[in-house]
């Protein structure tokens, strides 16, 4: 896409349950912002650690995770967020990573 072009909308995943779709957005709309989530790299990771570390029999009952660990986690791939960043910037947007590295 070239700088400026307008681009078709279209659903790449199913809404989530948790979300309800009311309205369409106007054609006409100005698209200032968007947040994209990227894939995590081992989401079921995290959750083991984080029941581990829930758990009173645990040697590492309450022993939280640092934003470096969760990160280790839940961050994108290198590869993910260079492809991902290098389209918004070729549609007009400019990524900013979040200190998570799951969303840009």
């Amino acid at each position: 896409f070239a700088a400026g072009e307008r681009i078709t909308r279209r659903r790449a995943s199913p809404i989530p349950d948790r979300l309800e779709l009311t309205n369409r957005t106007p054609p006409n709309a100005t698209l200032t912002s968007i947040d994209v989530a990227l894939v995590s790299r081992d989401y079921l990771g995290l959750q083991r650690v984080i029941q581990d570390r829930s758990d009173p029999s645990s040697p590492r009952y309450a022993q939280w995770l640092t934003t470096e660990e969760v990160t280790t986690f839940v961050g994108a791939t290198d590869e993910a967020i260079e492809k991902v960043g290098t389209w918004m910037r070729s549609v007009g947007l400019e990524p900013v990573l979040n200190n998570h590295r799951d969303i840009l």
